[in-house]
């Protein structure tokens, strides 16, 4: 794989795989990731040498950089990409054994942002993730538009439920403010519904006279 510069169409580096290659991505312009016919991936640490102009372009050696190998895949690597997800840089591989594998192998490259001399791995490096889909994969597409979509919704969701609690505790903190003992108000009796609130008459003398004098007749007869 050779590196050159657009400007003056030479040659800064030639990247030297002993396999065939099938596909490969820039990362961060510091780093070429590839993946071979063996199913291994390759990052090369190019931050060193964009600057630098090899005149002699028939030159090929294998000590052509520094870079990090790791096993992948049990048959070729037919598309490699990277995504973004809650600010991590995940690696995706897709091979022709019929496995999509996820890696955060990334993160070697990020905690050393030099990569020194050669680091072989072997198969010690494990995906995070991986579908088995028992079929013979050319190529594969990842949106990060649907991943950065359903991180928004959860955060969304996650917002909502944030503000209805406080609104909840908002209330509860009102409720115990507003707590006052009111007085009891006694209840006034109603006048004109009730047998006693009819007005009392007044008998006039004459009447209770002439009351008096049957009653004392009735008692002289007796």
């Amino acid at each position: 794989m050779h590196l050159l510069r657009i400007e003056t169409n030479k040659m800064l580096k030639v990247f030297v795989h002993e396999q065939k290659l099938h596909d490969f991505i820039v990362y961060g312009d510091k780093y070429l990731i590839c993946g071979d016919e063996l199913g291994e991936i390759y990052i090369w640490d190019i931050s060193s040498i964009q600057g630098q102009e090899n005149e002699n372009q028939e030159e090929e050696s294998k000590e052509s950089g520094s870079y990090i190998k790791f096993k992948a895949h049990d048959k070729r690597i037919k598309q490699i990409q990277i995504v973004k997800y809650e600010n991590m840089d995940y690696l995706i591989t897709c091979s022709s054994d019929g496995f999509i594998k996820i890696w955060d192998v990334l993160y070697l490259v990020q905690k050393d942002q030099k990569i020194t001399g050669s680091q072989d791995l072997g198969d010690k490096v494990e995906s995070v993730f991986k579908i088995n889909s028992r079929e013979r994969i050319c190529c594969m597409e990842v949106n990060n538009l649907k991943v950065e979509k359903k991180k928004n919704e959860d955060n969304k969701e996650q917002d909502e439920q944030k503000e209805e609690k406080e609104v909840e505790n908002k209330e509860k903190k009102n409720k115990k403010k507003k707590k006052v003992v009111e007085p009891k108000m006694k209840k006034k009796k109603s006048k004109g519904n009730t047998p006693s609130a009819i007005p009392k008459t007044e008998i006039p003398q004459e009447v209770k006279k002439k009351i008096k004098k049957k009653k004392l007749g009735i008692k002289k007869t007796k």
